[in-house]
C-alpha cells in the first residue's frame, strides 16, 4: 500500500495515482502532471481557479455530492464517478487536510466500459435464451445436469427437480447411453454434433426414465438434441421438440405418394384414354383408306377434337404440377381460370363469385393468396362431396378478402389438422393475412348481389376466409390511412 503524503490514510498499490490538492475555498492550489494529462487541463490553467467554475458540470454530480461530504465531515470518501464532458470514469479517494481536500483519483474509463459492455452482452444473451423457444441444458462432461432452462420460459420447477442429477438417472439406458457417446466426441473433436431420440409423449422435460415403447407411435415424442462444446469438460444441450416436423414430413410422404397415384390415374383415365380412342380412330381410317373406302371429314375431324382435348387436359395437368407465378395486374383472371380448370378436371362446378375490381396486387401477395385458394379449392373437390364451390375476391372495409365456400358435408376432426390446412396457414403468415377455416350455417353460397336477392340456393358447407389489410396487398397503398375510399369498398353479406 502506498502512504499518502498529507495523511495517514492509504491507498492500493496498483493505483496509479493523479492527485489534486483543493483549499477550503475550492481552489486549486496543487496539480501533479498526472491529474494534467486525466483532466486535459495544464496546471497554469487550474491553479488559483475554482473546481466548480473550471468543471461546471461537476456540479450536483457525486464529485460535488462526495467532496462536499468528505470536507464537512472531515472523513474519507471513496467512490467512482462518470464525468461526462470528457466522457471519463474515475476511481476516487477524497482525503481531508487542514484547510483543504486532497483529491487522488485514476482513469478507469477502460474497465468501465469493459464492465458496461459485458453487462450489455449479458443482458443481450438472456434476451436471446428467453426468446429461444428450445430448451437449454448445461451438462457436465461427466454426466451431470447442472443448469436448465426451458425455452422462452428460464429455470421452473420441473427443470430444477434434474439439477445435480446424471442423465443415467433420468433417461432410459439406451439413450443415456447415447448421450454420453455423443459428449465424447463433441469434447474429442470440438464440433457440435446432432442427435435424435424418442421420449413418451406424457414427458414435459428432455429427460423421462420411462422405457420407450418404439412401436407405439402415437404416445412417443421426438426430440433433437443439438451438443455443442463449450469452455471447460462440459457441453451445451440445446433441445427441441421435433414431433411436430417429423409428423409433416410423414404427410408429405403420403400426400407426394397419393399425389403420384392420382397422376397416374389421370394420365391413365384421361389423356392415356384419349391417345387410345385417337389410336383406334386412326387405324380404322387408316384401313378404311387402304380398302377403297371413302372417309368423311367428319371423321378426321373428331381425331383433331379428340387429339385438342388430350392437349387441353396435358396443360391443365402441368399447371397443378408446376409451380405458378401470377401476374400482380391479372390476380382475378388467373383465379377465375384455375376455377374454370378445376371444373374441367374434377366436374364440380367451381366459379368466381361476382369480384370486385382489384387492378393490382404486389407480386409475392399474388402469388401467395393463389396458392391458398387452390388449395382451398383442392380440398373442397377431393373432401367435401360438393357440387358447387363459390371464389369470392372482394374488398370489405379496409381489407382485401379471399373467400372459398363450398356445398359439401362440412368439416371433418381429421381435415382440421390435415397438412392443407397447415399449408394454407403458413403462406397466410408470410404475407401478414389471417386465415380462417370453418363449418358454415346453411345460408346462400353466392354472394347477394342486392339485399332482396333470394336466387342464391341456400346450403351448408366448408368457409375458408383469408383476410388481409388492403395497405399489406396493393402496392401504394398508405397503411396509415384509416378508412379505404368509399369507390373501392364493397360489403360482403354471407
Amino acid at each position: 500500500m502506498k502512504t499518502s503524503p498529507w495523511k495517514n490514510e492509504r491507498v492500493p498499490e496498483s493505483f496509479t495515482a493523479a492527485i489534486v490538492v483543493l483549499d477550503e475555498d475550492w481552489r486549486f492550489r496543487y496539480v501533479d502532471p498526472n491529474a494534467e494529462n486525466v483532466l486535459k487541463r495544464s496546471v497554469d490553467e487550474l491553479i488559483g481557479r475554482t473546481i466548480w467554475s473550471e468543471f461546471p458540470e461537476a456540479v450536483d454530480t457525486v464529485f460535488y455530492r462526495e467532496y462536499y461530504r468528505a470536507m464537512e465531515e472531515g472523513r474519507t470518501v471513496r467512490f467512482e464517478g462518470y464525468y461526462e464532458p470528457l466522457d471519463l470514469w474515475v476511481q476516487v479517494y477524497a482525503y481531508p487536510i487542514e484547510h483543504g481536500l486532497t483529491v487522488v483519483f485514476q482513469d478507469i474509463t477502460k474497465r468501465k466500459v469493459a464492465e458496461q459492455d459485458a453487462e450489455r452482452l449479458e443482458a443481450r444473451n438472456q434476451a436471446i435464451i428467453k426468446a429461444i423457444p428450445d430448451d437449454l441444458y448445461m451438462i457436465s462432461g461427466a454426466g451431470v445436469i447442472v443448469e436448465a432452462e426451458r425455452g422462452g420460459v428460464g429455470p421452473t420447477d420441473d427443470t430444477k427437480s434434474i439439477l445435480g442429477r446424471s442423465i443415467d438417472d433420468v433417461f432410459p439406458s439406451g439413450v443415456a447411453r447415447r448421450f454420453h457417446d455423443t459428449i465424447t466426441r463433441v469434447q474429442s473433436s470440438g464440433e457440435t454434433r446432432v442427435m435424435s431420440y424418442r421420449l413418451p409423449a406424457s414427458s414435459s422435460l428432455i429427460a423421462s426414465r420411462e422405457e420407450v415403447v418404439e412401436d407405439d407411435e402415437n404416445s412417443m415424442r421426438a426430440m433433437e438434441a443439438r451438443i455443442v462444446p463449450v469452455q471447460g469438460d462440459g457441453v451445451l444441450a440445446i433441445v427441441r421438440d421435433v414431433s411436430t416436423q417429423r409428423n409433416l414430413e410423414r404427410q408429405v410422404l403420403e400426400v407426394t405418394r397419393c399425389e403420384r397415384e392420382r397422376i397416374g390415374r389421370d394420365l391413365h383415365d384421361g389423356i392415356g384414354s384419349l391417345l387410345s380412342g385417337i389410336a383406334m380412330m386412326s387405324s380404322g381410317l387408316a384401313n378404311a383408306i387402304e380398302g377403297g373406302e371413302d372417309v368423311s371429314a367428319e371423321e378426321v375431324r373428331e381425331i383433331s377434337r379428340l387429339a385438342k382435348e388430350g392437349v387441353s387436359q396435358a396443360r391443365a395437368l402441368s399447371r397443378g404440377l408446376n409451380p405458378i407465378h401470377v401476374e400482380p395486374d391479372r390476380f382475378v383472371a388467373s383465379i377465375e381460370e384455375m376455377a374454370s380448370n378445376m371444373k374441367t378436371m374434377t366436374g364440380v362446378a367451381c366459379y368466381l363469385d361476382d369480384p370486385d375490381d382489384i387492378q393490382s396486387l404486389k407480386s409475392d401477395v399474388a402469388t401467395q393468396l393463389y396458392w391458398i385458394t387452390q388449395e382451398a379449392v383442392n380440398n373442397a373437390t377431393r373432401h367435401a362431396d360438393c357440387s358447387q364451390i363459390a371464389v369470392g375476391v372482394w374488398i370489405e372495409e379496409d381489407d382485401l378478402l379471399i373467400r372459398v365456400r363450398d356445398d359439401g358435408k362440412g368439416l371433418s376432426e381429421e381435415s382440421r389438422s390435415g397438412l392443407g390446412q397447415q399449408t394454407m396457414r403458413y403462406r397466410a403468415e408470410v404475407i401478414g393475412a389471417t386465415l380462417t377455416v370453418r363449418n358454415r350455417e346453411p345460408t346462400p353460397l353466392r354472394r347477394a348481389k342486392t339485399e332482396t336477392d333470394t336466387d342464391a340456393t341456400v346450403s351448408s358447407g366448408v368457409d375458408v376466409i383469408c383476410r388481409l389489410p388492403i395497405w399489406k396487398a396493393i402496392p401504394d397503398v398508405d397503411h396509415r390511412t384509416e378508412n379505404t375510399s368509399q369507390e373501392n369498398q364493397a360489403t360482403v353479406r354471407s
